[in-house]
Parts: C-alpha cells; structure tokens; sequence
C-alpha cells in the first residue's frame, strides 16, 4: 500500500457528525481525511481544558472561544462546505501551530 501525501489546508468548516454543528479549522488533508480543532464556547471539553483564542474567528459573534488542543482526523464527507466568513488571526494561529500534530488512525 502507498503513502498517502499530507495536504496543509487552512479553512473552516461545521461538523455536520456533532450534534452541535460546532464550527472546525483544518490545518491538514490526508486522503479523503480532514485534520481539524474543533472551535467552542466551552472551557473543557471531554475533561480537557481548551486553549482561549484571542479573537473570535466568527465576526458576527462577541464571546469568547476556545479550541480543542487534540486533533481530529474526520472523512471529509462529514464535514459541510467551506466558511468563508471565518479568519483566523495570526496571533491564534501561532497558537495553535504547536498542537498541529497530524494522528494516526
């Protein structure tokens, strides 16, 4: 079997498989697998502590956000069509290049 190449990707979509439809950011491609960091109001998720943003990539909304630290690898089929209206900061970028490892399966 081949090696499947690792594509960077950098957008924003909504997990259609969550029951909240949060919003991701893909930092990575691999296949028809998306790598992502699932974006959140909430301060924990799961009994882990998320990473406070310092600007929220939504610009219609106010509150403060948090992304999930542990990377996601999700077939792509599962996530909707690309948010345009989200950007990331570089600031928050920066911050979450240090958790941007790519999981295995």
């Amino acid at each position: 079997m081949s090696r499947q190449k690792t594509i960077n990707k950098h957008e924003f979509r909504t997990n259609t498989r969550d029951a909240r439809r949060h919003p991701v950011y893909i930092f990575a491609s691999i296949g028809f697998d998306l790598i992502f960091f699932t974006i959140t109001h909430s301060e924990f998720t799961r009994g882990r502590r998320n990473i406070k943003l310092t600007h929220n990539p939504n610009p219609k909304d106010k509150k403060a956000v948090y992304f999930h630290p542990v990377p996601i690898r999700q077939h792509k089929d599962t996530l909707s069509n690309r948010r345009k209206d989200f950007v990331l900061s570089p600031e928050d970028f920066k911050q979450m290049q240090e958790y941007m490892d790519i999981p295995k399966k």
